[in-house]
């Protein structure tokens, strides 16, 4: 996996695989605003879930995106929320989140 700091590889879906209440979780930790920067909606926020391989999506876990750098083969990987008020899209490094899980078990781990 590339996110920009070394050399391209496939991208791993397992390793960014992440369900809602560890988002959540990360979200709350990490002290996200809940605000929308654009309309200052509070809490009003979706997140894309499901991988869809082969037209089937898994409902369990958040969708990971893979965003192309312009030079080839080297990307960043992240979860994404919209404001149901406004749609404003926001992009949460997918990374960052499973790092900060693997630091910060839940109590089911």
């Amino acid at each position: 996996m590339s996110d920009g700091n070394g050399p391209a590889q496939a991208l791993e879906d397992e390793h960014f695989k992440v369900n809602s209440s560890d988002f959540m979780r990360y979200l709350n930790g990490v002290n996200m605003n809940t605000a929308c920067s654009e309309c200052g909606a509070e809490f009003q926020w979706s997140v894309d879930f499901g991988n869809d391989a082969g037209n089937d999506p898994d409902p369990d876990h958040l969708t990971v995106y893979r965003m192309n750098f312009a030079k080839a083969g080297v990307f960043r990987t992240f979860y994404a929320m919209n404001c149901d008020n406004c749609g404003s899209y926001r992009h949460i490094y997918a990374q960052k989140v499973v790092d900060w899980i693997a630091a910060n078990p839940g109590a089911e781990a």
